[in-house]
């Protein structure tokens, strides 16, 4: 039945290219393609008729060159992806050719790794996946031309300072696994699988099955939905069922109301909190479990930094400043002194302790006499501060994890769902949102607020409840979630025929939409508007129009009376949900305080380094041709001992173990870690 249905499908499809198109197909290009070369010669053989074609496993022309159910690691099935990434790196060569010549803006040749390097390596990775090899090479290639592009920077502390370019191809598998449930629930009718033949996909590979992902590596999994789970545990994520993901933070994740554009910033931010994480477990004496580039991140956009500034602060968190002493330890001509002062030279002289004329008066422009002599006599975990403006990501607590939101008459009494229910029938209603704006984007939190007043022009305005609530954890804690989340609220709680307003425009847009609009995967709050849509107060809801924000008490004063309403409400509604915010437990004073403090020296720290270093001479890049080299990776594998157990021994006589590369003997059960020399310099001969 199948076979009969796919081949009337073909000669449908092929009668709509040769009447309705007009167009031929090319018969040398046609292959049949199925998950076995059986069926493959079924079809090919019921289709000869129609379009002559070779029956193979394997589309190739897909990108992906992988049949269903094959391994990565099977032979010759990464061919093209292997050569792909060929491809990447002599374009990439290439690029940094023409970026030497140009005599300005240089940073306009990012762009071509953005639309043209990244798409052809990625291509294929919504169903293959990207190993963490691949992805390590196609980040160097796409931060190649981000500051510092020269050698001896960290490539992890340059993901969590700019962010990862490939955070989409890190996660593709997973977005695809979340795109494609999200059309099958809101456009079944064009949606490839349905919503049931996805649920019985995850019964399939995942349920019944023991994964696990920790040992799993990229070479075993046979499909994409494995390859998802690996995606996620990459980024510390856990797949608990089909449509239910947990983030590392413990936060809910329900795709069936996360469209697919809310997916991505999320993920994005995953991504950006695990190289974070990464830095921090890399980086010697660091106390925290994370670091925290957003002050930095916020200083290279802004436009009071110069160049050279934005150069040294970038070079600094990502360890890639050069100085006499490091070209001495990494095998170059140097003395390791200082070339202003002569003392021994590291990156911690040259910005606290270099005592050259010019240096000190550039260092005392910027920095007090007391903190110059705090980084001098810091200790380690605060010198990463001083010298490498590394800054620990504060722990704060979690958001308020309650998400009913709050029932209160017009002085601040609670009411039950009854009482707010009667108050509020044929009410005209105000909604507004709030968030904090601080420099750490972890510390955010954002609430929203409902205003319901009589809507009869002819009383003065009197309110008649309000409503106010939090943002849940697991959407953005920004304004403009709290608009949308306050709107899609009034759709639990209106009665009668009610008029909504917002000095919001995208969530008034949005909520006047067509429903097959508001469920478009592009938006970002398109799970908001379901969840809204399933309610019966949405049919009460009469109009949602847009009010503007933040008037005077004077212009507010010379409006007619039903728009005085409105701006009033208005008012009212911004004020509560800005008190609203005391709901989300936060940091103490102090610790806001000592934030604050640690923000306005890391600014003072980078105008000094951007003065300071400028100061010194550029370093000269010769080896020593007498000094030994260091030795290869393939000499560095083979250094340690490869025993080989001889005896395994009894009660009176012990074990021996012998060396299979230099034939070092041992009895008992120490078997020596000091290296294999003899193998070694055998190798070298």
């Amino acid at each position: 039945m199948i076979v009969a249905n796919l081949v009337r499908a073909g000669v449908d499809l092929k009668d709509v290219f040769d009447r309705r198109l007009n167009v031929r197909l090319a018969e040398d290009k046609a292959i049949t393609f199925a998950s076995s070369q059986r069926l493959a010669y079924r079809l090919c053989r019921r289709l000869r008729a129609v379009c002559p074609s070779a029956a193979t496993s394997a589309a190739v022309s897909l990108g992906t060159d992988l049949a269903p159910g094959q391994r990565r690691a099977c032979k010759g099935g990464m061919s093209k992806r292997k050569e792909r990434f060929r491809m990447m790196k002599r374009r990439h060569l290439l690029i940094s050719h023409y970026r030497r010549k140009l005599p300005r803006d240089k940073s306009r040749m990012q762009k071509i790794y953005t639309a043209g390097v990244r798409p052809a390596a990625g291509y294929g990775d919504m169903v293959l996946g990207m190993s963490d090899a691949e992805l390590r090479s196609l980040q160097r290639v796409l931060l190649a031309g981000r500051n510092p592009a020269h050698r001896g920077a960290s490539l992890t502390a340059k993901l969590a300072l700019h962010g990862d370019p490939a955070w989409k191809q890190s996660v593709a598998p997973a977005h695809q696994w979340a795109t494609s449930l999200w059309r099958s629930i809101t456009k079944p009718d064009t949606s490839p699988f349905s919503f049931r033949q996805h649920v019985q996909l995850w019964r399939d590979v995942v349920q019944g099955q023991e994964l696990d992902l920790e040992s799993t590596g990229w070479k075993k999994p046979r499909g994409p939905i494995h390859r998802m789970l690996l995606c996620l545990h990459r980024i510390g994520w856990k797949a608990v069922g089909f449509s239910v993901w947990h983030d590392e933070r413990g936060y809910v994740i329900d795709l069936l109301y996360t469209s697919p554009a809310l997916l991505n910033k999320l993920l994005e931010e995953g991504v950006q909190r695990m190289h974070e994480r990464r830095m921090a477990s890399a980086t010697p004496h660091f106390a925290s479990s994370r670091v925290s580039p957003d002050p930095l991140r916020r200083r290279l956009r802004s436009k009071k930094l110069d160049g050279r500034q934005k150069y040294w602060l970038s070079a600094c968190f990502s360890g890639a400043c050069w100085t006499a002493d490091r070209l001495k330890s990494s095998g170059y001509v140097s003395d390791g002194a200082c070339p202003l002062c002569g003392e021994p030279d590291s990156i911690v002289h040259r910005q606290f302790i270099c005592s050259d004329p010019t240096v000190e008066a550039a260092r005392r422009e910027h920095l007090s006499d007391e903190e110059i002599q705090a980084a001098r006599h810091c200790s380690p975990d605060k010198l990463l501060f001083w010298s490498r403006l590394i800054v620990a990501q504060p722990e704060a607590p979690h958001p308020c994890l309650d998400l009913d939101p709050l029932l209160q008459g017009p002085s601040g009494e609670p009411l039950s769902i009854e009482e707010f229910c009667d108050r509020t029938v044929n009410t005209r209603i105000v909604v507004d949102g709030s968030a904090t704006q601080l420099v750490f984007r972890e510390l955010n939190r954002a609430t929203y607020a409902a205003v319901f007043f009589d809507s009869s022009s002819e009383t003065p305005y009197e309110v008649r409840a309000r409503l106010l609530g939090t943002v849940w954890p697991g959407l953005p804690q920004t304004p403009q979630a709290g608009e949308h989340l306050g709107a899609a609220t009034l759709s639990c709680v209106a009665t009668g025929l009610c008029e909504a307003h917002s000095d919001c425009l995208g969530a008034v847009t949005l909520a006047n939409a067509r429903p097959s609009s508001q469920l478009d995967p592009g938006q970002v709050f398109a799970g908001l508007r379901r969840r809204a849509l399933q309610e019966p107060g949405q049919l009460c809801i009469d109009s949602f129009a847009h009010t503007p924000a933040h008037r005077s008490d004077e212009v507010i004063a010379a409006l007619p009376a039903q728009e005085r309403k409105i701006a009033l409400g208005n008012q009212d509604a911004d004020r509560l949900a800005k008190h609203a915010l005391s709901l989300h437990p936060s940091l103490s004073n102090e610790v806001l305080e000592q934030l604050d403090k640690d923000v306005a020296l890391l600014r003072k720290l980078v105008a000094m380094f951007g003065a300071v270093f400028s100061l010194f001479p550029k370093l000269e890049f010769r080896r020593d041709p007498a000094a030994p080299r260091v030795k290869s990776r393939a000499l560095r594998a083979i250094e340690w001992h490869d025993w080989v157990v001889l005896d395994p021994g009894d009660d009176e006589t012990p074990s021996a173990a012998r060396c299979s590369k230099c034939f070092k003997t041992t009895f008992g059960d120490s078997r020596p870690m000091d290296g294999c020399p003899p193998s070694v310099e055998r190798c070298r001969e």
